[in-house]
């Protein structure tokens, strides 16, 4: 920077001639004065760089990926990034203003509203949804969109999981609402079993914008095991950049059927699955996502 500003200065004091003392003295205040803006802090009421939505996302991509360390303490360390100066809620904040982010949003209501009359019209009593990483504005908001009837007895049950007790706060409205939220302060696959979840009765998991790991194998496993055979729904929604042109064999041969996708919004690609009948397939090698870029 220093030597960038003295040839800057000569360059101004060879043209003196031309430009006269007074345009020599205010070139350099400018030159100054820029120097000072670009090092200078952002403002207090700015956030910092390393809370942006791609700052704070390859921060956790970070943490969860490395595989030198157990699982158990990838996650600690996640969970204590995430409530280091409220970073939980500022990353959904952040994530909630991306416009891109409403869109997959708009979709993720049509696909609910679809499970939701298909599931009335099988006179079930009520629809079973797994929000793995589901953060603040999760699929308990998405079904909360879906016009249902006061008067008919069915009721969705949302089983959120996220590292963070602020996910809790969404389970005040459960009285009030047929669509009920249970708060998992866990990873989905370390966390204890939980009686409401049995392995083949779910409906849907849902993975949206929350596979932060690169190896993703042992989330698409503990999917198919908790939905229903021939019947449960997986979707995920992610960026799009991070999809291996593969994905949809490595899903197929691991036992899912691809319904609906990719279908893109802005850098988004959203895809639907069904549970096919039959075991897990354990891949050869790990079902894969690019690093966030």
């Amino acid at each position: 920077m220093v030597f960038s500003r003295l040839s800057r200065y000569s360059l101004i004091l060879d043209a003196e001639p031309q430009i006269g003392k007074t345009g020599a003295v205010l070139s350099m205040l400018e030159i100054l004065y820029c120097d000072h803006i670009v090092r200078a802090p952002a403002p207090a009421g700015g956030p910092p760089a390393e809370h942006t939505l791609q700052a704070m996302t390859k921060r956790v991509a970070t943490l969860i990926n490395d595989m030198d360390r157990p699982i158990e303490d990838r996650l600690d360390d996640v969970r204590e990034y995430y409530t280091e100066s409220n970073q939980f809620a500022t990353y959904h904040a952040l994530l909630g203003k991306y416009s891109e982010a409403r869109n997959l949003a708009a979709a993720l209501v049509e696909w609910a509203t679809n499970r939701v009359e298909l599931a009335m019209a099988m006179d079930k009593p009520r629809l079973t949804v797994v929000d793995a990483g589901c953060g603040l504005h999760g699929m308990v908001h998405v079904f909360r969109q879906v016009e249902i009837n006061s008067q008919a007895a069915f009721e969705v049950h949302v089983h959120g999981y996220d590292l963070d007790m602020l996910i809790k706060e969404q389970e005040a409205d459960n009285e009030s609402s047929t669509v009920k939220f249970h708060a998992h302060v866990a990873d989905m696959i370390v966390a204890e079993p939980d009686e409401d979840l049995k392995d083949g009765a779910v409906d849907g998991v849902v993975y949206n914008l929350s596979l932060m790991e690169t190896n993703v194998t042992r989330h698409i496993k503990r999917a198919h095991a908790l939905l229903s055979p021939g019947k449960g729904t997986l979707v995920i929604a992610d960026i799009s950049s991070r999809f291996p042109l593969d994905f949809v064999d490595r899903l197929r041969a691991a036992g899912f059927s691809r319904k609906t996708g990719p279908v893109e919004y802005g850098p988004f690609t959203l895809f639907t699955f069904t549970r096919l009948n039959g075991d897990f397939i354990q891949p050869d090698t790990p079902i894969q996502l690019s690093l966030y870029i």
